[in-house]
Formats: C-alpha cells, sequence, structure tokens
C-alpha cells in the first residue's frame, strides 16, 4: 500500500496552521508598538493647567470706580460657567485665563462697569479676536487698538483682550479703558503690542480686509 504524499506547504490545514501562529505574534507587535510615544507628540497634561492671569491686573480701582468685591478667575475647564455657548471660540483662539472684575455701584446693586480681562496667550491672537467681536463698532485709541460700543468699550494690550461693560450714567468708556490700559501697559514691557508682520520683503502697501 502506497504511503499518503506530505502535506502541501500551500494546503488549506497548512495555511490555518500558520494564521493561527501569525495572529498572537501580530497582535503582540502591536501592543508593544503601542506603549512608545515620542514626547514631542504626545502631551499627558490635563486642559486648564496653564498659568493664567494674575488677578493683580485688575487694580482696586479704576477711573476713580473701587472694585466690588474680589476678582473672579475662570480657565478652560470653568470658562463655560461664565460664558456659557462662546467658550470653545476663545478656547480655539488661545485662551489662557479670564479675568472679572466688578467696579462702583449704580445705586441699585448692580455694578457701574464690569470688566473681562482675557489673557489670549500671545498678542496675535488678541487681535484676531478684538476685530471678531468689534463689528461696526467705532474706532478708539485706547491700549494698542480699542472700538466703542453704545454701553461699553473694548481694547487689546500686548496679550489681553479687555471688555469693558458700563451700567452707570456719566460714565467715559474711555476713560475707564484709559486708566485700565496704562496699568497693563507695565506688566507688557517689552512685549509687541500687536504683533509683527513676517520679513518677506519690503512692503509695499497694506490694508485690512474683516472678513466674517
Amino acid at each position: 500500500m502506497a504511503e499518503p504524499l506530505p502535506e502541501s506547504p500551500t494546503s488549506p490545514f497548512a495555511v490555518r496552521l500558520g494564521l493561527m501562529v501569525l495572529l498572537p505574534i501580530l497582535a503582540a507587535a502591536i501592543y508593544l508598538d503601542g506603549q512608545r510615544y515620542d514626547p514631542d507628540l504626545v502631551e499627558f497634561a490635563p486642559r486648564g493647567n496653564a498659568a493664567g492671569p494674575d488677578a493683580s491686573l485688575l487694580g482696586e480701582s479704576i477711573a476713580g470706580m473701587p472694585r466690588a468685591g474680589q476678582v473672579r478667575g475662570y480657565d478652560e475647564e470653568t470658562l463655560y460657567e461664565y460664558i456659557n455657548g462662546h467658550a470653545e471660540y476663545f478656547i480655539g483662539a488661545g485662551f489662557r485665563g479670564l479675568l472679572v472684575g466688578e467696579y462702583g455701584d449704580t445705586g441699585d446693586g448692580q455694578p457701574a462697569l464690569v470688566v473681562n480681562l482675557h489673557d489670549m496667550g500671545k498678542p496675535l491672537n488678541a487681535f484676531g479676536v478684538l476685530v471678531d467681536e468689534a463689528g461696526d463698532q467705532q474706532s478708539v485709541e485706547v491700549g494698542a487698538m480699542g472700538f466703542r460700543s453704545l454701553r461699553g468699550l473694548s481694547f487689546i494690550l500686548g496679550p489681553y483682550y479687555v471688555q469693558m461693560s458700563l451700567f452707570g450714567d456719566g460714565l467715559s468708556a474711555e476713560t475707564a479703558g484709559a486708566d485700565l490700559a496704562r496699568g497693563l501697559a507695565e506688566t507688557v514691557d517689552g512685549q509687541d503690542l500687536a504683533f509683527r508682520f513676517p520679513d518677506l520683503g519690503t512692503v509695499t502697501g497694506t490694508r485690512f480686509v474683516k472678513e466674517s
């Protein structure tokens, strides 16, 4: 009786056996490769851990109005508590922290002035937010660039984007803004007040285009 032929290397049984051996090896290799990471590409630090602005940036008084209560601070994790629905916009634009201060009294328990000071990390980030938020408001000479609305004022200085809302009658937004800007100027000494254009050659002309 003739002996059976040896199993062909390409027979279905040999292929199944090879796959059974190969699959665990591939799984182990993938697992081990996943345990290695490049620290320059992967950051495990939680959001909101960057140092935000110091509360001392908002002084005890602005334009003669005393501060009411303590300065409140918000970071990436808590910003939605103050500006729910718009927090992601600021965070996406480089936001590092927000300080909120209330000044004066309208007589009915409401502050006469509310100041929101956003630390946007870089002057260019602050500029972008100011232009986005300003709309068609009137330009004013406060800080590096400012805009006046009916009941408030916004301006930038260094990495700071400042919103000032007035609720009291007879208050000057420009006076309050200039007073705050003078104090902030001491903290941005040596920084560009706005930003520099890249050195790409001789400037032949400039123009500003605002798009939504």
